[in-house]
């Protein structure tokens, strides 16, 4: 039987709404040797007194109130605290199914790697009985890249605590988008396999409030640039997945193209940028039997209707 510590940590910021439902899937895990850290990043709602209620009845939880610092500092404070054989981080507004744990932490075991990961999904979906797959390092970075990682381009993993400290891994705090996607490859530069576990646990709660979902600003128009740094590095090694790298730019790019298409006269350079790599990419794309079929048909679209005329017809399509 696995007798193993297990600490979730769970940045809170803004969801008084949320927290309930997220910390009461958290206790009710059918694996109960748990540490929840919860690290309230100076949070302005009422969030920080109901996880300090939680503390008071559960023994295993703890509270750690500091002031607001952005999510990968926070998350950077929830390593630090940690003292299980492994940490998972959980989202404040999302929640778990009760078996998430014990689920991750037998695959992680079964399969003798120091990182499991599984996709993020809506509370709709359903269950889904994939089995796990473990792939190389090289796969797994190729899959990220692809977005075909967790069959989904977002997840969540469990990692073995004793990979993050001893090889300093942490969150790039000057990273305000794809510091999950940036957190995952720095650690998988230090494994020789992952785990992906295809059950559908955890499940996802678009926020409103995140950086993606604001309106266009600086910040996102650099996201593509992030990506971009993180796949230079991974390619020092493996250069035979620039493919991949490329479809992870082509597909941000015609996201980007989207979200801005009403405001590309305020974003010219930017916007330009981006439909140069749409240009540039699309004909590759096309053909890249690798990359997922909606980023295949947005490469077609774009080789048929152009930049402009392409960029709305997507628009429309997925209206």
């Amino acid at each position: 039987m696995i007798d193993k510590l297990v600490s979730i940590v769970v940045p809170v910021y803004n969801v008084e709404e949320y927290i309930v439902e997220c910390l009461d899937s958290i206790l009710s895990q059918t694996y109960g040797n748990l540490e929840v850290l919860i690290i309230d990043d100076g949070t302005p709602d009422g969030a920080g007194e109901i996880a300090d209620r939680y503390a008071e009845i559960d023994s295993r939880v703890k509270v750690i109130h500091k002031k607001n610092e952005g999510q990968p500092k926070t998350k950077n404070r929830g390593i630090k605290e940690a003292t299980g054989d492994f940490i998972a981080f959980v989202d404040s507004d999302d929640y778990l199914r009760e078996d998430f744990v014990e689920n991750l932490l037998n695959t992680i075991v079964e399969f003798n790697t120091q990182i499991v990961t599984t996709t993020k999904t809506y509370p709709i979906d359903e269950d889904r009985t994939d089995r796990t797959v473990v792939y190389s390092q090289k796969q797994a970075f190729e899959k990220m890249f692809y977005g075909t990682l967790e069959k989904s381009e977002n997840g969540v993993q469990l990692y073995s605590r004793s990979l993050l400290v001893e090889h300093g891994i942490l969150a790039n705090s000057d990273r305000k988008i794809g510091e999950d996607f940036d957190f995952l490859a720095q650690a998988l530069m230090h494994c020789d396999k992952i785990a992906v576990d295809n059950r559908k646990m955890y499940y996802y709660r678009p926020n409103p409030k995140s950086l993606m979902r604001q309106s266009v600003n600086k910040e996102i128009m650099k996201s593509i640039n992030t990506y971009a740094t993180i796949g230079k590095t991974v390619m020092k090694k493996y250069p035979d997945i620039q493919g991949a790298v490329d479809a992870k730019t082509f597909n941000d790019s015609v996201a980007l193209a989207i979200r801005v298409y009403d405001e590309r006269q305020k974003w010219r350079g930017e916007v330009s940028e981006i439909f140069a790599n749409i240009h540039n990419l699309k004909w590759q794309i096309l053909f890249d039997n690798k990359a997922r079929r909606k980023v295949r048909l947005a490469a077609l679209i774009y080789c048929v209707f152009g930049n402009i005329l392409g960029t709305e017809v997507i628009r429309r399509i997925k209206k």
